[in-house]
Formats: C-alpha cells, sequence, structure tokens
C-alpha cells in the first residue's frame, strides 16, 4: 500500500502538519472479494478487528502496531447489513446485521455476541428483526451492557431502532428511535457524558420531485433535533466527542451535483448546533466514517473515489475549532478500492483498517492494518 500525500482541494489549509505511515499488517481475506462490514476497537494494549463476508462473522485480535496477535476465529454467521464492535467491561460485544431474505422464508435480526479476552463466546442477544432492505448497526457498551442501533429496511418502510440489553439477554423490547412515516437511514450511537446520543438521517421527495431531508440528533428525551439539512440519501452520521464536547459528522452532496463529502460540526450539551459546518474531504466511498481525537488533533477517516476507478482512503485532522491542520493524508494503491475502513486512536499514534474490494484482476480482498504518526 502506498501512503500518498494529497491535497484537499476544496479547502484551505491553516497550519502545516506531517504524517508518517507505519508497515502495513495483513489481518484477513476475503475470498470473494467483498467485506460486508469491518470495525476496529482498542482497549488498552489488543485491538479487536472484526468483519464479515459470505462465509461468516469473524473476530482477530492484534496489538497496538496492528499485528496479528491471535489467530482468525469465526464466531457466527454472515453479517450483510453491517457489522460493529465495542469493548466492555469484560472483553468485546459485537453486533451483527443479518437481512431478511424472503425468498427463502428467511427473516433478518440483529444479533449480539459477548466475547471474553481470549474471544470466546460467553453470551449471545438476538435484539430485533430487520428486512432486506437493512443497512448499519452501531453499538456502545455501558459497562458490561449493549446499547445497539440499527437500520430496518423494507420496501416502503425504513425505521432505526434501539435497544439496551444485558449479556444474554432474550426479552428486550426495541425502542422505535426514527420518525414514523419518513425515510430512516443508518444510525450511529454514543454514550456521552451518561446520556445517550443517537444520530441519524431521514430524507423525502419534496413537490418537485427533489430529495431533501434532515441529520437529527436525539438524546431519547424529546423530539429529535436537527442538524442539518441534506440533499443526499445516505448521510451516514458519525459522532465523536473530545475534551470540547461532542462532534456530528455527516455525508452531503452540497453543493447539488458534487459528489458524496464529509461535513463536520460541533453539537452542544443541549444538542444546539455550535456554529457552521465545515467540509472536510470528500467521502463518497460505500464504508462509514470515523471521528476521532488523537494526537492532539481530531482525525476524520472516510474512503472516497480517485480516478474512473480506484478508492482510497483520506486522513484529516483538524483542530479544537475545527481549522484544517495540514493537506489530506491518503492510503492509495493503484487499481485498489479500499472501500471501507475504520480507526482507532493507540495513544501515541493512529491505527488504520483497510478493506479491499475484490475486482476481475484482484478477486480476493485483503483486511490490513496500518499505523499512522502524525505527532
Amino acid at each position: 500500500m502506498v501512503a500518498a500525500l494529497g491535497a484537499c482541494g476544496e479547502a484551505r489549509l491553516s497550519s502545516s502538519g506531517q504524517c508518517v505511515f507505519g508497515d502495513e499488517h495483513h489481518a484477513a481475506t476475503a475470498p470473494d472479494g467483498v467485506f460486508d462490514g469491518v470495525d476496529l476497537v482498542l482497549a488498552g494494549e489488543t485491538a479487536l478487528v472484526a468483519w464479515s463476508h459470505r462465509e461468516g462473522l469473524f473476530v482477530r485480535v492484534l496489538d497496538t502496531e496492528g499485528r496479528p496477535a491471535g489467530e482468525v476465529k469465526r464466531i457466527g454467521a454472515r453479517c450483510d447489513g453491517g457489522v460493529d464492535a465495542a469493548a466492555s467491561a469484560s472483553g468485546w460485544i459485537v453486533a451483527c446485521l443479518a437481512r431478511a431474505v424472503p425468498s427463502k422464508d428467511h427473516a433478518g435480526r440483529v444479533v449480539l455476541a459477548w466475547l471474553d479476552p481470549t474471544l470466546g463466546v460467553r453470551a449471545r442477544s438476538a435484539v430485533g428483526s430487520a428486512g432486506s432492505y437493512s443497512r448499519g448497526v452501531d453499538v456502545v457498551a455501558d459497562r458490561d451492557r449493549a446499547i445497539v442501533v440499527w437500520h430496518d429496511g423494507t420496501p416502503g418502510d425504513h425505521r432505526v431502532w434501539l435497544a439496551r440489553v444485558a449479556p444474554g439477554e432474550t426479552d428486550v423490547e426495541p425502542r422505535l428511535v426514527s420518525r414514523p412515516g419518513l425515510a430512516a437511514g443508518a444510525a450511529t450511537v454514543a454514550l456521552y457524558r451518561s446520556r445517550v446520543i443517537v444520530a441519524w438521517g431521514e430524507t423525502w421527495f419534496d413537490d418537485g420531485g427533489y430529495l431533501v431531508g434532515q441529520v437529527l440528533v436525539s438524546d431519547l428525551r424529546g423530539a429529535p433535533r436537527e442538524m442539518a439539512v441534506i440533499i443526499h440519501d445516505d448521510p451516514r452520521p458519525v459522532l465523536g466527542q473530545d475534551d470540547d464536547g461532542l462532534l456530528l459528522a455527516y455525508r452531503d452532496e452540497q453543493p447539488a451535483g458534487t459528489r458524496a463529502r464529509l461535513f463536520l460540526r460541533r453539537v452542544s450539551d443541549e444538542l444546539e448546533t455550535l456554529g457552521e459546518p465545515v467540509m472536510v474531504g470528500r467521502a463518497d466511498g460505500a464504508g462509514r466514517a470515523a471521528v476521532l481525537p488523537c494526537q492532539g488533533a481530531i482525525t476524520t477517516v472516510a474512503p472516497h473515489s480517485y480516478g474512473r476507478w480506484e478508492v482510497l482512503v483520506g486522513l484529516n485532522r483538524l483542530d479544537g475549532a475545527l481549522g484544517r491542520i495540514g493537506i489530506e493524508r491518503q492510503m492509495y494503491e493503484h487499481g485498489a478500492d479500499f472501500s471501507q475502513s475504520a480507526a482507532t486512536c493507540a495513544g501515541d499514534h493512529l491505527l488504520v483498517l483497510t478493506a479491499e474490494r475484490g475486482s476481475t484482476t484482484r478477486p480476493t480482498a485483503a483486511l490490513s492494518t496500518t499505523r499512522v504518526d502524525c505527532s
């Protein structure tokens, strides 16, 4: 993999910044060239990578440099609607969204697996249904309990649900988060100062036949708050937080006719927008973005197109006022489609996970990690 230096030409540079890319470490492959979803999460001196492809749901332990520290382990069936993971008080929680397949009379569902530090499955919970159009699941840990949100999509009905689940709990009553009658998209959840915060997008067609929508945030105590007006059908919002408060990133095609780009803004503790959203960079890849504080900066990691066929992973750093630090750094390889990515802060460096999408010339896709040091 080549770490190319590329300027984000759609934004001004406020200061300089350098990043050094370390060695790449191979974690797994997708034999049919397609990863359904990937995630990377850190707990202490150990990282967990989780992924799904046609042969099932898999996990592996890495060290903080991204080197494999254990064998690949299959822990469940395929999660074609998405994968997410979180570090819990006693190990890891992995969330899997398996879509319904009506033609095979297969019901879709969301399943949580609690893993011990050795990746043994100590509990499972099925927490809700998922239609054939479902896309996206997100989980956070509240000590050893899971707080999970997911998108439930069927023809003509797209909703966001939330559940709080104890290990092995079976009698779970999910809560509808999105508003009835509107098409909701993939959601994200965060535990922010002991409050559960959920963000998602809702879209519809206006009187002129144009798609419009909103990005919404809720703390589950009253009506959701509007964060942004959008014209993109898949904003895929992401919540982050640093010492200064709550951060919200989302995708949009503003101005009209552009490729999807990542926008970042601050949100107050009262769930009010603070200042104008800042355009960070292009984010039109299939995978979701990541937003996390690391090495004294807010870092965003997002796949985006490059040329006609290639997809790279762009890294951007911003200061606390959301001013850009240096140029976009890019993880790129000629002919490759890094359609998905994930990232975690390992103290003195960033650890980035990239997932290829296979092609006729590269039928087997790789899942790899790279250390990035921006100090």
